[in-house]
C-alpha cells in the first residue's frame, strides 16, 4: 500500500513538473501539496 502511494506521488510530481511551474515559488507550492498529500494518505 506505501508502496502504491510512493508511486502515485511520484507520478503526480512528474507530471505537475511537466506542465511547468513557471517560477520556483510555484515549484516549492507544489512540492509542499504533493508532500502533505502523501502523509495525509500514509495517515489512512
Amino acid at each position: 500500500m506505501v508502496r502504491r502511494v510512493l508511486l502515485v506521488a511520484a507520478w503526480v510530481a512528474v507530471v505537475l513538473l511537466l506542465i511547468g511551474c513557471g517560477t520556483v515559488e510555484g515549484l516549492g507550492e507544489d512540492i509542499t501539496w504533493i508532500t502533505e498529500k502523501s502523509e495525509e494518505a500514509l495517515l489512512y
